[in-house]
């Protein structure tokens, strides 16, 4: 920690910046990843449903394998 500390106030106001960009990128990936799989489950629920000889309790089984 001290030695992130003893850098000189360019260096380090650089070092916080590229790792912000990094961390907001990383977040903004796992939010819209998250939204990606919920969409995927709510379409194959959908599909499933509306295939009339498909198992009905193997749905939800599928669903969250998909979202996982």
């Amino acid at each position: 920690m001290n030695q992130i500390l003893s850098l000189p106030p360019d260096e380090l106001r650089h070092l916080v910046v590229n790792n912000g960009i990094s961390l907001i990128a990383a977040v903004l990936t796992l939010i819209i990843g998250w939204a990606v799989a919920r969409l995927g489950a709510r379409w194959l629920r959908f599909a499933l449903d509306r295939i009339p000889q498909f198992d009905p309790t193997l749905t939800p089984l599928l669903t969250k394998a998909v979202r996982y």
